[in-house]
């Protein structure tokens, strides 16, 4: 973390009327309030607020009326309320795979031709470009995918050395393994089966969209109802809201009316090491206990968010432009949004909206009847 002797020595090396500073990743820093760095960090935005660094060590006051800074962050919820309350805040969306697409083709690539001192020209095609973002990254922004152009570049210059002779190194679909290894993560939903008992919710994490399994169990027991997978409060109350909706309805979807007293439920929400937050799981969680209950598959190409009411309204919920470009990395080919979050669309790529199929919905009926496969018959 910067301190105030930072800047001004920063500034001192600058000659250029207006500078702009920036701060990287503070969420990554502990500023808990306790420590010296909270204190730096504090000390900086009263100097910020007065435009002028003053105290005793200086001789005369360094002028900060023409600075600019900025400080990054991918976690806003680490940030403590006493600094987010003295910031303006600023969130910024996460790229499509054609804008990181550009970005690859357009800057990094050409960057890193012009760093490695390879005598032949690295060409890259748009099919390979595609597979690194989508098997080999998963952020909202470009940092892994540059790490992966980076580890290509030194690969190839360890391969064929600076004094090949003039050609092309070509980088394919076909070749890639060979410079970064196996894919990092399996996508793809062709051919896999659908299942009782898992679906997929879409989430949103500091790298972005991130769909993840949420999978159920249902064993003979006494009621009880677990729910694991590093959740919090507000999670155990959705399943507690989709639970009383099923008792409501039983007799509609062919449920035991004493299911609740003859039966235990185990709901997990897989990648346990990462901490979940919000209501945003609830549509899931009933489309789950549904399919569980009743020994019916869900469909394992869709994907779906939002909260739910006791009266099975689905309800709005926040991040659902990023979990849609997330559900598009994983190649999902459906997914149920609320119909409240419907004017995101309007901020979505025409290419992204040809790849998937976006569906509001107001109830939780729509997404039943389409996302479970009943008697056999699917109904997408």
């Amino acid at each position: 973390m910067a301190r105030w002797e930072s800047i001004v020595h920063g500034l001192q090396g600058s000659t250029e009327e207006e500078v702009c500073v920036l701060l990287e990743d503070i969420d990554r820093t502990d500023l808990s309030g306790v420590g010296n760095r909270s204190a730096d960090f504090f000390e900086i935005l009263d100097y910020v607020q007065d435009y002028a660094i003053k105290n005793r060590y200086l001789a005369s006051p360094v002028d900060l009326s023409k600075v600019n800074f900025i400080a990054t962050a991918r976690n806003l919820s680490t940030i403590p309320p006493g600094i987010r309350e003295r910031i303006e805040v600023i969130i910024l969306p996460s790229y499509t795979e054609e804008e990181k697409l550009e970005i690859a083709r357009n800057y990094l690539v050409p960057d890193l031709a012009r760093s490695y001192p390879l005598g032949g020209v690295i060409h890259l095609s748009d099919e390979a470009l595609r597979t690194i973002i989508r098997k080999y990254t998963r952020e909202a922004g470009v940092a892994e995918l540059k790490a992966s152009l980076k580890a290509i570049f030194q690969a190839a210059l360890k391969k064929f050395g600076p004094d090949q002779e003039k050609g092309r190194i070509g980088v394919t679909t076909r070749n890639l393994a060979r410079y970064l290894g196996p894919p990092r993560f399996s996508l793809g939903v062709d051919g896999k089966p659908h299942q009782v008992g898992l679906v997929t919710v879409l989430g949103k994490s500091e790298k972005g969209g991130c769909p993840i399994s949420l999978e159920l169990l249902v064993l003979k027991g006494d009621g009880k109802v677990t729910a694991t997978g590093n959740i919090d409060r507000m999670f155990h109350e959705s399943a507690q809201v989709a639970l009383d909706y099923i008792r409501s309805r039983h007799t509609q979807f062919g449920v035991d009316e004493d299911f609740y007293k003859t039966r235990d439920i185990h709901i997990h929400l897989q990648e346990g090491a990462v901490p979940k937050y919000g209501v945003s799981a609830g549509l899931a969680i009933l489309t789950v206990l549904v399919s569980g209950l009743t020994g019916r598959p869900v469909r394992s190409d869709v994907g779906m968010t939002g909260e739910i009411s006791l009266h099975g309204r689905v309800l709005g919920v926040r991040d659902v432009r990023d979990k849609i470009l997330g559900a598009c990395q994983a190649e999902l080919k459906t997914v149920f949004i609320p119909q409240e979050n419907e004017g995101v669309l309007e901020t979505l790529p025409r290419a992204l909206k040809r790849r998937i199929r976006i569906v509001p919905v107001d109830r939780v009926e729509t997404v039943l009847q389409q996302a479970i496969v009943w008697d056999g018959k699917e109904s997408l």
